[in-house]
């Protein structure tokens, strides 16, 4: 079925339509996008700390930087950003926290408590997620965490990522 002129009459959307020439206005772009996951390592304390997201997975545009963890996206506009923190044990049952962290300062966190049934057990993790503006100029993101007693120490990569990208409106 050809259109060649729209009235004041409906269209079936159940129908099929053969479309020539340039269609404007229609779907988008996610981009930047961007995940890295996080090698393991150890902290201690009560210390908001900037996770090292080193191992790039995807990174659409170049706007993730695995030396200093930022994602700096260049594009002004929303983003849905993630970031996912394993743990492996915990020698004091204390609160974990994960952050979504713009221009250095935490903006969103989660905060868990492990209790005595998940003491030391392998592979707990939490998660922060939230759409988060960009300017597209000065401002980047990063993931963190913290916990408030000693002891802690991160999972495998696995359990740990970062991840965002830009929401189409």
């Amino acid at each position: 079925m050809a259109i060649t002129k729209i009235q004041s009459e409906s269209l079936n959307l159940a129908d099929d339509f053969a479309f020539t020439g340039t269609i404007t206005g229609a779907g988008g772009n996610n981009r930047p996008a961007f995940i890295a996951s996080h090698g393991a390592g150890g902290f201690n304390g009560y210390t908001v700390t900037v996770g090292l997201f080193n191992n790039e997975i995807l990174d659409t545009d170049n706007a993730y930087d695995t030396s200093t963890y930022k994602f700096t996206p260049q594009v002004e506009g929303y983003y849905h950003t993630t970031v996912r923190i394993g743990f492996d044990a915990d020698a004091g049952y204390g609160g974990h926290q994960i952050f979504i962290m713009k221009n250095g300062s935490p903006i969103y966190r989660s905060e868990f408590y492990l209790t005595s049934n998940y003491h030391n057990n392998a592979n707990t993790s939490g998660q922060v997620s939230q759409i988060v503006y960009m300017n597209g100029t000065t401002d980047y993101l990063q993931g963190g965490y913290a916990v408030t007693t000693t002891g802690a120490t991160y999972g495998s990569s696995q359990y740990g990522v970062f991840q965002s990208y830009k929401i189409i409106t």
